[in-house]
C-alpha cells in the first residue's frame, strides 16, 4: 500500500522539474504547458513535431517518461 505522502511528494517533483525547464520548453516551440494531477495539455507551434518534444521532455529525468495522443476529428482524447 502506497503510503499518503507519495501524491505530495510527486506533485513537489513535478513542479520543480516544470520550473527548472521553462526555458527548454520555450526554446522548443512550446506556447502553453498546463498539467492537472497526471496529464498534460500543449499547444505547440505549427513547425514543432509533438514526439521531438515528447522526446526532449523524457530525457530531462531519468525517471520521468512522457508520452502524446494527438487530436483526431479536432477533437482531443479526454
Amino acid at each position: 500500500m502506497m503510503s499518503p505522502i507519495v501524491p505530495l511528494f510527486a506533485e513537489i517533483f513535478m513542479n520543480d522539474s516544470e520550473n527548472k525547464h521553462t526555458a527548454i520548453r520555450t526554446s522548443l516551440g512550446v506556447k502553453l504547458f498546463r498539467r492537472y494531477v497526471d496529464d498534460i495539455f500543449v499547444l505547440l507551434e505549427n513547425s514543432i513535431s509533438p514526439s521531438s518534444i515528447c522526446d526532449v521532455l523524457s530525457i530531462l529525468h531519468p525517471s520521468t517518461t512522457f508520452t502524446f495522443e494527438q487530436e483526431n476529428l479536432n477533437k482531443i482524447a479526454f
